[in-house]
């Protein structure tokens, strides 16, 4: 079977040709254009539900954690992790599954069913990114929260104090240190997951658009 890098060259090359141009035509430079858009989408949907779950099994570890400790407090930070963290997430992955299903059911056009799909891929990578920043100086000192009152709860830290002013500053020291180092690695990761077969998605519309 003819590649499509091979159809685009005689498609280009021999245009004035009768013969190729029955033999070699747009409609099957999509079709196969659709194929390997179809294959991106398909890999964007694995990497999806493995961070699906990933993300189960972090939201199980995180109800659990009340029931090991038996501390009203850790209760507490456990519940403002899953409402704020948590939560959002899962309403931003439910959103980007279905939207990523309904490649496999469009009525319009490829080419501006394409524009419309990268056009939202992008924005909920942005969204993904920036919300991942925002939240992680939050994470960051809802975890050394719960991990110092709980070394304080087995005797560790005797004169530990929750709101003492330089305890809650290396709380939040560290909240943005680690804000600060997930700025990279969440480029990196999204890219790895996401960006990179995003590209390629637009390497088919550029495709589509010559053809035209």
């Amino acid at each position: 079977m003819i590649d499509l890098e091979e159809l685009k060259h005689l498609w280009k090359d021999n245009i004035d040709s009768s013969v190729h141009r029955q033999q070699v035509n747009s409609e099957e430079i999509k079709t196969l254009l659709k194929a390997k858009s179809a294959n991106i989408i398909d890999r964007l949907l694995q990497n999806l539900r493995i961070e699906i779950g990933v993300f189960m099994i972090c939201l199980l570890l995180i109800a659990c954690v009340p029931f090991y400790f038996h501390a009203r407090e850790v209760s507490i930070v456990c519940l403002l992790v899953i409402g704020l963290i948590f939560i959002p997430y899962l309403f931003y992955y439910i959103k980007k599954y279905r939207e990523l299903k309904k490649f496999y059911s469009y009525s319009a056009s490829m080419k501006s069913h394409l524009e419309m799909m990268i056009a939202q891929l992008e924005k909920y990578l942005k969204i993904y990114f920036w919300g991942s920043i925002f939240l992680t100086p939050v994470t960051g000192f809802l975890s050394a929260f719960a991990i110092l009152y709980q070394l304080k709860a087995l005797g560790f830290l005797l004169y530990f104090d929750t709101f003492n002013y330089g305890i809650l500053s290396y709380m939040l020291l560290f909240s943005l240190l680690l804000t600060l180092l997930s700025y990279p690695v969440m480029k990196w990761y999204i890219r790895k997951l996401y960006g990179q077969h995003l590209e390629k998605l637009k390497d088919c519309l550029k495709e589509l658009n010559e053809i035209a």
